[in-house]
């Protein structure tokens, strides 16, 4: 098989899995609308008249004309979705199935690292954006590769991990970490990046008890109790975060 044959064929099926994947978070919700409106995209037009600035209901339109393959005006109200509420990920997802129908690579991906922010354990933005970028990223191939030839890489597995999360790939960059802190659990670089991904997601408690191996390897960084703080502030520990952001701003006075 040629390559550009697999190219189009893995865009085909990138499109379909995205598309189906959005699809099939509004088709519930539009069968139920349907019983009690008659016809919801009637029902969106009428509220987005009195209320135009709805993000759900500019998604909700959005969703009945991607359903009804209208892609030039699903595009339109999904950015408007996006531009009222850019904290809905669904609408960066929506984008990105119409930039994967046009060919838009890489436009699919920036969408699809908008909604991977937002929603990081959302499988077919996972599954789209290992896609493109195996397509369109070689040195990620190439770290692919040598990671199944040598799984205990740890500067393979340290690459591949940044590339992941530089892709909003947070669950994927975590897991190649972790291979690493498997074979050298005191890896300063591993354990602050691990660590990250953990505050990143949300895991406050992990975050800190990796943040925690770190200073006691790297004293002497201040990022670490920038880190700590925040993550203490965020489980509303007041003065836990207070003492590691004065050790902060005290090293960095003297750095």
């Amino acid at each position: 098989m040629s390559f550009g044959v697999l190219h189009k064929g893995l865009l085909r099926k990138s499109a379909v899995i995205i598309l189906a994947g959005y699809l099939s978070l509004f088709m519930a919700r539009t069968v139920i609308r349907n019983i009690e409106w008659g016809r919801p995209d009637d029902f969106y037009r009428n509220l987005l008249k009195y209320s135009p600035s709805s993000a759900r209901g500019h998604q909700n339109m959005a969703s009945i004309y991607l359903a009804n393959q209208n892609f030039k005006l699903a595009r339109q109200e999904f950015e408007n979705s996006a531009k009222y509420n850019s904290i809905i990920p669904f609408a960066y997802q929506g984008l990105a199935a119409l930039d994967y129908k046009e060919g838009k690579i890489k436009e699919a991906m920036q969408n699809l690292k908008k909604a991977l922010d937002l929603a990081p354990f959302y499988r077919p933005s996972h599954i789209a954006m290992r896609q493109a970028m195996y397509k369109e990223n070689k040195k990620f191939r190439m770290l692919l590769k040598a990671v199944a030839a040598r799984p205990g890489n740890v500067m393979a597995n340290y690459k591949l991990a940044g590339v992941y999360l530089k892709n909003s790939l947070y669950m994927e960059g975590l897991e190649r970490l972790e291979k690493i802190l498997e074979r050298e659990p005191d890896n300063s670089n591993a354990l602050f990046n691990s660590s990250w991904v953990y505050l990143k997601l949300g895991i406050y408690t992990k975050a800190i008890e990796g943040y925690k191996k770190v200073m006691a390897l790297t004293p002497g960084d201040p990022d670490v109790y920038k880190h700590l703080s925040y993550c203490y502030a965020c489980l509303n520990k007041r003065k836990e975060s207070e003492e590691m952001f004065k050790k902060y701003e005290k090293i960095e006075i003297f750095k």
